[in-house]
């Protein structure tokens, strides 16, 4: 910085000056014509740092020297390359006062310029922000204290009205923009759409999130959605919209003339963005998402019907499990193709097109098979066999699942005990779903199911997930105790993608854990994937229960958790789902 003692000619407006000498910041003011001159420097640069005002004026060097040393490189290169582009300064820095003290400064400018935009001065002002950084060190909420510092002297410069519009359009905790920031730009892009121009929106819902806020706290549940926002903000294209519309859910409108084609392109990084495990509370979590994908203009020509089919995009990938999914009509809650399908589902329960599948489980270490799961299929008349990703989850979304869950439960024990009375000691393992588990009457109802089909109660195995369990726990596990006075053996399915507490776990009457799929996939491979394979069959072990390993599909997965000490096995390299027939003839083979 260089300057002049002409300071006093450009300043003739006594008042301007009271005001700039009462604050409690230097004030400066300097040429910009081919140089960066200073014509004005506040005295309260004496009373703040020490420093003469005349001396800085005099010698560019001045200022420079005061500059910490470990700063000096930096705001030495940013001041220049705002000099040579004529534009304002923003930055903060630490400058050494005339007695040897450290202090932190935040220097702001702005550019004044003529008609024709060419720069001719510059005001700036400098303000001593050491106490702001102090605070931040000590407080744990450093983003808050810090904004509340920034609007105030932001406010100072005449930018109140802008920090506003910000706060309205933006979320506090994430900083992205928000529901209305997106629906603002998704007005101003369907106005200003030519013959031709298409885009996405993607509705991102990260699954089970409930759960993280439940077990770890939501401190964790707020550090999560920050560091899954920084990964999408990484991911989406400068002329994309990331934004948080609250919860655990996002939105990403993918712009610009392939913005139809790109959204997959984008959903596809915004879901390996989360396959890295997240440290929340020193704990590693695994997170997943069900993205939804609408395209203007061909599902909808407005924001709110394109964010409904959207939405209705993405609760169809979390039915599926599949991840993302385009919007289909046919799945739409709206849609007469849904309704129409409900209706189906409803006759097929009374004209028995419902049929169960069995698939063995294999007791590792002696090589028999305990048992089978049982595995709905709907023979549609029009569609062929449906597996259970088509209807399963139409049915929990309505009143369905209770007699879909009675059918299940039938059938299954009266194969039971039909292959009992054939000689095959087998038991049977029904999935159960979230409404059943919280349904006060279902023990009750097992009971008499178990008594018409004439199987004792330790023949069948009911199998839950974390997540079902944790959507009431209290209530789940009222009812789990009930069912395991009954007798009933219960297996706690999908072990390793959901946030159950152990310490919860271990209250409840589980018998047997089933470990996800997912694991035994890369358990050939991945050394960490073995590690976890090898601390969950420990950890159940040490909970007093048996372990399954499921998704086995090659010789080399099957020779892998047995050496770990996994009790049973289940997966296609041992035998896919049959039908009771073909089960029975698989048993007489082995046994042949």
């Amino acid at each position: 910085m260089a300057g002049t003692s002409e300071t006093s000619s450009a300043i003739s407006d006594d008042r301007f000056r009271s005001l700039v000498e009462d604050l409690p910041a230097v004030t400066y003011i300097a040429d910009f014509v081919g140089t960066f001159t200073l014509r004005y420097v506040s005295p309260q640069l004496t009373k703040l740092f020490g420093y003469s005002p005349d001396a800085w004026m005099a010698d560019e060097a001045a200022w420079v020297d005061a500059v910490h040393p470990d700063d000096r490189e930096r705001i030495l290169h940013e001041a220049e390359a705002c000099i040579a582009a004529a534009l304002p300064f923003d930055f903060e820095y630490r400058l050494i006062t005339a007695d040897g003290r450290e202090r932190w400064i935040w220097e702001k400018t702005a550019v004044q310029r003529d008609h024709e935009g060419r720069p001719l001065a510059v005001n700036g002002v400098m303000i001593d922000v050491t106490d702001l950084h102090h605070a931040q060190e000590a407080l744990l909420d450093e983003a808050e204290g810090r904004a509340r510092e920034r609007e105030h002297y932001e406010t100072a410069l005449r930018r109140q009205a802008d920090e506003h519009r910000h706060h309205a359009l933006h979320d506090d905790l994430t900083g992205l923009p928000n529901r209305r920031s997106l629906y603002e730009r998704l007005a101003a892009e369907m106005s200003a759409a030519q013959p031709g121009y298409e885009f996405s929106l993607l509705l991102v819902d990260l699954d089970r999130f409930k759960e993280v806020n439940d077990v770890l706290g939501h401190q964790s549940g707020d550090d999560l959605l920050r560091q899954v926002a920084a990964r999408f903000a990484r991911e989406v294209r400068g002329e994309d919209l990331l934004a948080r519309l609250g919860g655990d859910e996002f939105a990403v409108l993918v712009g610009g003339w392939r913005g139809a084609e790109a959204g997959l392109e984008i959903a596809r990084r915004l879901s390996d963005a989360l396959c890295q495990e997240f440290i929340l509370s020193g704990v590693p979590v695994h997170v997943e998402a069900s993205i939804g994908i609408a395209r203007y203009p061909f599902d909808g020509a407005d924001a709110t019907t394109l964010l409904r089919c959207a939405d209705s995009a993405m609760y169809a990938a979390k039915d599926l499990s599949t991840e993302l999914e385009l919007f289909d009509g046919d799945r739409d809650h709206h849609s007469p193709t849904r309704l129409k399908r409900l209706g189906e589902l409803r006759q097929a329960l009374d004209r028995g097109e419902l049929v169960l599948h069995y698939q063995p489980k294999l007791r590792l270490e002696s090589g028999t098979i305990p048992g089978v799961e049982a595995l709905v299929r709907w023979q549609h008349p029009e569609h062929g066999l449906l597996p259970p990703g088509e209807f399963v989850p139409l049915a929990e979304q309505t009143g369905l699942i209770k007699p879909l869950t009675s059918f299940v439960l039938r059938a299954a024990l009266q194969q039971v005990n039909a292959w009992q009375t054939a000689g095959h000691d087998l038991s049977i393992a029904v999935n159960i779903s979230e409404r059943s588990l919280l349904d006060p009457d279902f023990p009750d109802e097992v009971t008499c199911i178990l008594l018409d089909a004439g199987v004792p109660p330790h023949h069948l195995e009911l199998e839950i997930t974390e997540g079902t369990i944790m959507a009431d726990p209290v209530r789940a596990a009222a009812v789990l105790r009930r069912l395991d006075d009954l007798g009933v053996v219960l297996s706690l399915d999908d072990f390793g993608t959901g946030y159950s507490s152990l310490s919860r776990l271990r209250e409840l009457p589980i018998s047997e854990i089933k470990i996800d799929r997912s694991f035994a996939a890369r358990i050939e491979t991945d050394e960490r994937d073995i590690a976890i394979m090898r601390s969950t069959i420990e950890l159940g072990h040490n909970l007093g229960c048996s372990v399954v390993a499921e998704g086995l599909e090659t010789a080399e997965a099957l020779q892998r958790v047995t050496s770990l000490g996994c009790d049973t096995g289940q997966g296609f390299h041992i035998a896919r789902p049959l039908e009771a027939d073909a089960i029975s003839a698989w048993l007489a083979d082995r046994q042949g």
